[in-house]
């Protein structure tokens, strides 16, 4: 990575450090986002050996007929980057499920 590249990811982070949302979720709470309009990240959190205060996280992958046009380079992650036709991130170890309780 060259130093410019460097110095501009540090700028953005500084800039993300500064002027960011941060949620705490409790329960029953649902957070819909767009990941091609935000910068996200997600921070560390304890599985708890209490069932009932564990973290129980679905991701629903949605892709409207008039979702936000991709650039090429995301089909290899999704399958496609036709609007209406793409999926989830699609790895070799993917398995398609949904859990039902807690883990």
């Amino acid at each position: 990575m060259s130093e410019t590249l460097r110095d501009t990811f540090r700028t953005m982070m500084e800039i993300c450090e500064e002027v960011h949302l941060s949620f705490d979720y409790e329960a029953a709470n649902i957070g819909l986002v767009n990941n091609h309009g935000i910068f996200h990240a997600r921070g560390d959190y304890e599985k708890w050996p209490e069932v009932d205060r564990r973290c129980y996280l679905l991701r629903l992958w949605l892709c409207p007929p008039n979702g936000r046009p991709l650039s090429g380079s995301y089909a290899q992650r999704y399958g496609s980057v036709t609007p209406g036709n793409r999926g989830g991130i699609i790895c070799l170890e993917t398995e398609f499920k949904a859990l039902l309780e807690p883990v």
